[in-house]
């Protein structure tokens, strides 16, 4: 009996594969109504020596975490090309657009709207945990700066500073009283014109702003925290800040009155960089999508009809 056994390259197997995966990814009844979509960025290539970082853009119903599609780039000029070719009636469903503070989306969609490829009444909304985190930057620069300032080298193993820098970042409802302590005396120790606490303090205004459902609050608090960022006295990481929140000020409250986030768009992106690991490092965004498309690009609801889909809300605890 003889075994015969046939070796296939890479374009061979993929041939036979490429016009399934097509068929599914170009499927109309794909991708249905969408409400609310969500844009993020993630690497496609690395920087070598002889290329640029390579982006690409996913674009995902907020609602379910379904991958609508994906596309090079991430600039203005490279999501409004994207947007402008889909199908009008697609497009005119959409009421809210959630993206990061870039502001390349930011253009792009408001010349979108202002063209009408977006209907007039979309509304523009920014994630609250990017937001946050801009606020735990600030936190983390004034503390270096502070620790170079005070102690001359960058922090080391039993400086004060140095060893309550995940403490600073942790929310302060979930402090027990040992951090509460290690805190208070890290501060004192360390921090002699108190610019960290200030950073620590705007930090968790920050964060209050996204503990409500009721946009007039929220607007009230986002207008108090950058009050206090902009104080003269302000350490100049909070100027930066006060900076941010003013110019994405609408953007926040918007995401407020309409509890969209993010947090799905990351999901689905987590979920694409694991394709972009067992892919091996597809240089190819044409087999990078269909691969990305067929494993992500199915709605959840029609796998698990009994599951029932949540209205997203902000991963902070509301009031």
């Amino acid at each position: 009996m003889w075994l015969v056994v046939w070796r296939s390259g890479w374009h061979t197997v993929w041939s036979a594969v490429e016009p399934e995966l097509k068929q599914r990814a170009d499927d109309p009844d794909r991708v249905g109504a969408t409400f609310g979509v969500g844009f993020d960025e993630t690497v496609m290539n690395s920087a070598t020596r002889r290329r640029r970082c390579r982006y690409i853009t996913a674009a995902v119903d907020t609602a379910t975490g379904q991958v609508i599609d994906v596309f090079d780039g991430r600039d203005a000029n490279d999501l409004h090309k994207w947007v402008s070719a889909q199908p009008r009636g697609w497009r005119q469903n959409i009421r809210v657009v959630c993206c990061d503070p870039h502001e390349g989306y930011r253009k792009a969609i408001r010349a979108l709207i202002a063209q009408g490829l977006l209907p007039a009444g979309t509304r523009l909304a920014t994630d609250p945990f990017h937001i946050v985190r801009l606020a735990n930057q600030a936190i983390t620069r004034a503390r270096q700066r502070t620790q170079q300032q005070t102690t001359g080298h960058r922090g080391r193993k039993g400086d004060p500073l140095y060893g309550i820098r995940k403490l600073l970042l942790m929310a302060a409802e979930r402090l027990d009283p040992r951090g509460w302590q290690r805190l208070h005396q890290a501060l004192k120790a360390g921090d002699p014109c108190d610019e960290v606490l200030e950073c620590w303090q705007a930090k968790e205004q920050t964060r209050s702003i996204f503990k409500t459902t009721n946009p007039q609050t929220a607007a009230q608090r986002l207008d108090d925290t950058i009050a206090y960022c902009s104080d003269p006295d302000a350490p100049p990481e909070l100027q930066a800040l006060a900076g941010t929140l003013n110019r994405w000020h609408t953007e926040t409250i918007t995401s407020v009155a309409t509890a969209t986030t993010n947090a799905r768009t990351e999901a689905a992106n987590a979920k694409i960089k694991d394709i972009k690991r067992k892919a091996r490092g597809y240089t190819n965004i044409g087999n990078y999508r269909l691969r990305i498309l067929v494993a992500t690009g199915h709605k959840p609801h029609q796998n698990t009809p009994t599951t029932r889909i949540r209205t997203h809300k902000t991963p902070l605890k509301r009031e």
